[in-house]
């Protein structure tokens, strides 16, 4: 059975079927504002930051194969972390998107000193995090300072230095670069030694280990970008929505709603955790939006919701991109000839290095064993 994309190749062309279809969708989610209605570009524009926190979550989750059921801690500290500057000290929130940053790429590596360094491996790892992201929100809701259970009010005014803005337009477009930066570094990061690095760690870590690489080092990495990325998407969503409190941004729900966007779309693919977090938003809110009214219409919503999840797992055990989309032209959009071509020549060019020093190697040997020979 032949996919769409399949044909695209024979019409076009590898490459030009890979420009085409990037063309084509450039075009439509930029003038997507200029004709959708207004509540289309309000559920995309959240849609589109849950795509961005599952494509955070793949770079531990899915590269390296560390299941973390914690990033709510990153996510909440970025967040307090614009609330806490902007309003608390009367900073600038972009001063508070650092501080948020920084923050949660120090507290991933202190996780990951611990888990790492110490016996805290495959399900204690698990543990770990979900009990940090648990002692966060009991720290936040006590601290009156960071207003405590109540949490933190945004002052309203409108403008790009308070990234607030009336419009959700501008909430889509920079939802939608952040969307397109995650994919072009997850790409720079699959297509590098350092992602290879840790697919071999999610293989199998002790071969890795016994080769001599620094596995530790590589998981604290990866755990560090991953969290700097998900403290950044937590500051856009309290400039987004203006209010924040430690029971919704260090709740287990946002590390829950990651993780099944990344397995949905595709996990340690590119493309697979935007697709699926766009998937699973628009999924509630379709169903939330429904006219099954209160009590047991509210229910009904959420119990359509998990036997949607259940049957797309069930129909598409690989994720949704993987499936669809097949293997073979997943590796082209996502860069695997332009691997397996890198990985061509620099074997090329080690077994070249190693015939000549081979055949340096054999010249004085030859010409030692002619003199005996002579002799």
């Amino acid at each position: 059975m032949k996919r769409p994309v399949d044909n695209l190749d024979m019409a076009f062309g590898p490459v030009g079927a890979r420009m085409l279809c990037l063309l084509v969708s450039a075009a439509l989610l930029i003038s997507l504002p200029l004709w959708a209605p207004g509540v289309v570009i309000d559920v995309l524009s959240v849609a589109l930051l849950y795509g961005f926190l599952a494509a955070a979550w793949n770079i531990v989750g899915g590269f390296a194969g560390l299941i973390s059921v914690g990033h709510a801690a990153f996510f909440g500290l970025g967040a307090y972390g614009v609330a806490v500057c902007y309003v608390t000290l009367g900073l600038s929130p972009y001063l508070g998107i650092v501080v948020g940053v920084a923050a949660a790429a120090g507290a991933a590596c202190l996780l990951g000193i611990i888990s790492f360094w110490l016996p805290f491996a495959g399900y204690n790892f698990l543990l770990l995090t979900l009990a940090f992201a648990e002692l966060l929100r009991a720290v936040f809701r006590t601290l009156g300072t960071f207003g405590g259970s109540d949490g933190i009010i945004f002052p309203f005014a409108p403008g790009i230095a308070t990234l607030q803005f009336r419009s959700s337009v501008p909430y889509y477009f920079i939802a939608l670069s952040m969307v397109v930066g995650v994919v072009g570094l997850t790409w720079l990061i699959r297509n590098s030694a350092f992602g290879l690095r840790l697919e071999a760690i999610r293989d199998d870590e002790g071969s890795a280990l016994a080769s001599g690489m620094p596995t530790a080092r590589i998981k604290l990495k990866a755990l560090a970008v991953s969290a700097a990325l998900t403290a950044f998407g937590g500051a856009f969503y309290a400039t987004m929505f203006s209010f924040i409190t430690p029971d919704h941004v260090f709740s287990l729900d946002f590390s829950v709603a990651m993780i099944t966007a990344a397995l949905i779309g595709g996990r340690g693919t590119v493309w697979g955790p935007v697709v699926g977090g766009v998937l699973v938003w628009s999924l509630t809110e379709l169903l939330v939006r429904l006219p099954l009214g209160s009590g047991v219409g509210a229910n009904l919503s959420v119990i359509l919701y998990g036997l949607a999840l259940i049957i797309i797992v069930q129909r598409l055990p690989k994720g949704v991109v993987p499936t669809l989309v097949g293997e073979k032209v997943r590796g082209r959009f996502e860069g695997g000839t332009v691997l397996r071509r890198y990985l061509r020549r620099r074997n090329s060019a080690l077994i070249s290095v190693d015939d000549q020093v081979a055949e340096r190697e054999a010249i004085p040997s030859m010409a030692q064993g002619g003199q005996g020979r002579s002799r």
